[in-house]
C-alpha cells in the first residue's frame, strides 16, 4: 500500500586418515614418555660407527643453536597471538621443545621477556591428547587440520612435512628450495647472512651506518629508558585505535564490535554494519512475499502455496509474482518499479552479492518477477496489471494460504491503455534480461522480446492505467507516464544496444521541463531516467545538473527538506525510510559516474545506517538492535498452523509469531518518533518498493567496502 491507501554454524570435523604402522609405533613411544629419534631410522639400517658420528654431530649443532652464541640463550620473540600448537618431539633431541613456527621455539613469557621452555612432559601430554600428524618436528593445529614447521637450525622441506638442517645459525624462514636466515630476539644477522651475533637489544637489533647497535621493539611494546621493551596496554592508550571494544593481549590488542549487527572491517580497527547479512535478509523478505506455487527450496517455513488459481477471465494462468505489502494484492506498477531497481542495483553492484554469497538467491528473486510479467503479457497489446480487489482483500486478515475471496484480474489494452504500467514493466524486463544475458541467453532474449512489445504498446496507445483500472486509482494512482516511457527506452537501449531507444530517451528528456521530482519511487522515476541518460550517453557535464541541482541538492541538510533529530532526511510521514533509502541509491549510482563522489557516498551511508541502527534502533525486521517486532503484515502476525488466524491477531500487542526477516518498515516521523504496533501502517507497513531502493543502496555500500572506497 502507499500514500493513497486506507488503511550457530555447523562444525565440520575432517575425516582423519588411518595411522601408518610407523606413526602408531611413534605414538606409543610418546605416550611412554620416550622421544622419537632420527637415529632410530639410521639404527635400523645398521649401528655403524658412521651413523653414530652423524647423529652426534647433528645433536651438537642443535644444542649449540638452542644455547645461542657465546653460551647465551636466545631470547624468543613474543608473538601477538600465539597459535595453539601440537608439539611433536623432534627427531633430533635438542633439549628444547619446538616452536609455533620456524622462526623461534615455543616459550612462555613472564612479562619480563625471560623465556621458559615447555617441558617434555607437556609435549607428551599434547601429543597423547591430540590426533597425530605426519610433521617431522613441529605440528600446528588450524581450522583446516594442521601445518608443519621446524626448530631453529632446520628448514622445512619442499614437501612441507620433513625438516633438514639449514645453514642458518638460528632461524630458517621458508622451505628447503627457498629460504632466508633470521635471528631470535637479542641477536642480529651478521654480514655473512647466516650467523647471528649477540646484541644488547632485548628485541630487535639493527646497526646504523657507523656499525653501532640500534635497538627497537616489536609491535605492542615500547622502549623504556634503557634497552628493555615493555608491553603496552594499547586498550588504555587511545583504545588501541579500535572504533569500539579493545581487548589487550601480551604485546598486542584485539578490536571487536559488540554492537549487534556490526562486524569488524578489514583494517582490524573499525566497525560497520554487516551489509552481507542485510542483503541476505532482504532477499528473505521477498521470498516471504511470493505468491503461487513455492519452489522446493523455499526458505520461509511459515509460507506455503497460495493463490494458485489466479487467472484471467479466459482462464490464462496468472499465478506467481509477489504480494505487494502486508496484504495479498498483486499490483503491476509498484511490482515493476521494485524489479527494475533491484536489477539495477545488481547490475551496478554485483560484487556485493558475490561477497555476500547471495547471487543465486538474487537471480531467483528477479526471475520470480519476470516469470510473472511474462504471464501477465497475454497478448502483444494486452497486459494484466492487477489481481485482487482492494475492498475484498482488505476485509480479510489471515494467511495467504487460506484466502477464499474472489481474486479478479484487471488488464490494460488498446481500448483501455496503461502506458505507465506497461512501460514500467518493459523497463523491468529489459533490466532483468541484462542480468541473465550471459547466464541464460535464451531466457534473456525472451524478456527483451516482451519488453520491446510492451514499450511499443505503451508508446502507441497512451494513457493512465489507473483510469483504465478503477480499483488501481485507490491503491497506486498514476499521475505521469512519460517518465515510465523514457525509463523503458533507457533500459531497452542498455539491453539491446539499439541507438533508436537512446535517441527516444534523449528526445523525451529534452522535451520535459527541468523540474524537481518529488522523489524516486513507483509514482515518479524521472530522476532515474535522467541518471540513466547521463550514464548511457557518457555526457556527465550535460545532464548532471538535472540529477544534482534538480534533485539531490535539495535532499542535503539545510536545503529543501527537513531532517529528524537523528539525521534522517524527511520527505513524507508514510514510509519515510523508503524515500531516504531510495534517494541514497540514486546518490550512490551517480557517484559511480564521478560527480560529487565523496559527498554523496558519505550522505548515502548516513541515511542507510540510520535505517540499520544509527538512530538508536533498527528499522529492519530481524536485524540489529531492537528491530521491529510488529510489522503490519498478515502472514507474519499468524501463529503456526493449525492455530487459526484472523482479526484478533491484528489487535494483538504481542510480537508477531513469525519473523518477517529483512523487511524495512516505514520508519519514524519528522521528530524521530516511531511506534512499533501492527495497526500503525504509516510507520510499520512493509512493501516491495520499500525494500527495493534500500537493498540496492546497501549493495552499493558493500561495493564501496570491496573496492576500498567506503566512506
Amino acid at each position: 500500500m502507499d500514500e493513497l491507501q486506507i488503511g550457530p554454524d555447523m562444525l565440520h570435523t575432517p575425516i582423519k586418515r588411518p595411522e601408518t604402522p610407523e606413526e602408531n609405533n611413534n605414538k606409543k613411544m610418546v605416550e611412554a614418555g620416550l622421544q622419537t629419534s632420527h637415529c632410530k631410522s639410521i639404527a635400523i639400517i645398521g649401528s655403524t660407527i658412521a651413523s653414530v658420528i652423524i647423529c652426534v654431530i647433528i645433536i651438537g649443532i642443535v644444542i649449540a643453536v638452542a644455547i645461542g652464541e657465546h653460551g647465551k640463550p636466545g631470547i624468543v620473540r613474543p608473538t601477538k597471538t600465539p597459535p595453539t600448537t601440537i608439539t611433536v618431539t623432534p627427531s633430533l633431541s635438542t633439549g628444547t621443545t619446538s616452536g609455533s613456527n620456524n622462526k623461534s621455539p615455543t616459550t612462555s613469557n613472564n612479562g619480563n621477556n625471560a623465556p621458559t621452555t615447555t617441558t617434555a612432559a607437556s609435549a607428551t601430554e599434547n601429543i597423547a591428547s591430540s590426533a597425530p600428524c605426519p610433521c617431522e618436528q613441529i605440528c600446528e593445529q588450524s581450522d583446516n587440520g594442521y601445518s608443519c614447521s621446524c626448530n631453529d637450525g632446520f628448514v622445512l622441506n619442499d614437501d612441507e612435512i620433513g625438516c633438514t638442517v639449514c645453514t642458518c645459525d638460528q632461524v630458517c624462514v621458508g622451505v628447503l628450495s627457498s629460504y632466508t636466515c633470521d635471528c631470535n630476539d637479542g641477536f642480529a644477522l651478521a654480514n655473512d647472512g647466516t650467523t647471528c651475533e649477540a646484541c644488547p637489544c632485548e628485541q630487535v637489533c639493527e646497526k646504523d651506518g657507523g656499525g653501532a647497535w640500534v635497538c627497537s621493539c616489536r609491535d605492542g611494546y615500547e622502549m623504556d629508558a634503557g634497552d628493555s621493551c615493555q608491553d603496552i596496554d594499547e586498550c588504555i592508550t587511545n583504545n588501541g585505535g579500535c572504533e569500539q571494544d579493545c581487548t589487550n593481549t601480551l604485546g598486542s590488542f584485539v578490536c571487536s564490535c559488540p554492537e549487534i549487527g556490526k562486524v569488524l572491517q578489514d583494517d582490524g580497527l573499525s566497525c560497520a554494519y554487516d551489509y552481507d547479512e542485510v542483503l541476505r535478509l532482504s532477499l528473505l523478505f521477498y521470498e516471504a512475499q511470493r505468491s503461487g506455487v513455492l519452489p522446493a527450496d523455499n526458505r520461509v517455513p511459515w509460507r506455503g502455496d497460495s493463490a494458485t488459481d489466479d487467472a484471467t477471465p479466459n482462464g490464462e494462468d496468472l499465478s506467481g509474482g509477489y504480494y505487494d505489502a502486508g496484504d495479498h494484492l498483486k499490483l503491476g506498477l509498484p511490482m515493476a518499479f521494485s524489479a527494475t531497481v533491484l536489477a539495477w542495483g545488481f547490475i551496478e553492484f554485483e560484487d556485493a552479492y558475490e561477497a555476500a554469497g547471495q547471487v543465486d538467491n538474487m537471480l531467483a528473486c528477479l526471475k520470480w518477477f519476470s516469470d510473472y510479467f511474462i504471464k501477465c503479457h497475454t497478448q502483444e497489446h494486452e497486459f494484466y496489471a492487477q489481481v485482487g480487489l482492494k475492498e475484498d482483500d482488505h476485509f480479510y486478515w489471515g494467511r495467504a494460504e487460506e484466502m477464499t475471496m474472489d481474486r479478479p484480474a484487471f488488464k490494460v489494452d488498446e481500448t483501455n491503455p496503461g502506458t505507465d504500467v506497461v512501460c514500467a514493466t518493459a523497463a523491468a524486463m529489459a533490466a532483468i534480461s541484462i542480468v541473465f544475458k550471459d547466464i541464460d541467453p535464451s531466457y534473456a532474449a525472451t524478456l527483451v522480446t516482451h519488453a520491446e512489445q510492451l514499450y511499443e504498446f505503451g508508446d502507441n496507445f497512451r494513457g493512465y492505467y489507473s483510469n483504465s483500472i478503477v480499483d488501481a486509482a485507490e491503491l497506486y494512482k498514476s499521475t505521469s507516464y512519460v517518465d515510465d516511457l523514457c525509463f523503458a527506452a533507457c533500459w531497452l537501449h542498455y539491453a539491446t544496444g539499439e541507438s533508436t531507444y537512446l535517441d527516444q530517451a534523449v528526445s523525451i528528456l529534452e522535451s520535459q521541463p527541468g523540474n524537481k521530482p518529488y522523489s524516486f519511487g513507483w509514482g515518479d522515476v524521472t530522476v532515474g531516467y535522467r541518471l540513466m541518460v547521463l550514464k548511457l550517453t557518457g555526457e556527465t557535464s550535460t545532464y548532471k545538473t538535472l540529477v544534482i541541482d534538480k534533485f539531490l541538492t535539495g535532499w542535503q541538510q539545510g536545503n529543501d527538506l527537513s531532517y529528524t533529530p537523528n539525521g534522517m532526511v524527511f520527505r513524507h510521514y508514510w514510509g519515510s525510510l523508503r524515500y531516504s533509502t531510495s534517494t541514497s541509491f540514486i546518490a550512490l549510482s551517480l557517484a559511480e559516474a564521478g560527480p560529487k563522489r565523496n559527498l554523496y557516498r558519505s550522505w548515502a551511508k548516513e541515511q542507510v545506517d540510520i535505517a540499520l541502527g544509527d538512530a538508536g534502533r533498527s528499522y529492519v525486521v530481524g536485524f540489529g538492535t531492537n528491530p521491529p517486532q510488529n510489522p503490519h503484515h498478515r502472514g507474519s502476525s499468524c501463529p503456526d498452523l493449525p492455530a487459526s488466524c484472523g482479526w484478533p491477531e491484528y489487535g494483538s500487542t504481542d510480537p508477531n509469531p513469525q519473523i518477517l526477516y529483512g523487511a524495512l518498515v516505514g520508519g519514524p516521523d519528522e521528530n524521530g518518533n516511531y511506534s512499533d504496533t501492527i495497526d500503525n501502517y504509516f510507520q510499520n507497513e512493509v512493501t516491495l518498493d520499500f525494500n527495493a531502493g534500500f537493498q540496492s543502496a546497501v549493495a552499493g555500500l558493500r561495493h564501496l567496502q570491496l573496492i576500498g572506497q567506503y566512506p
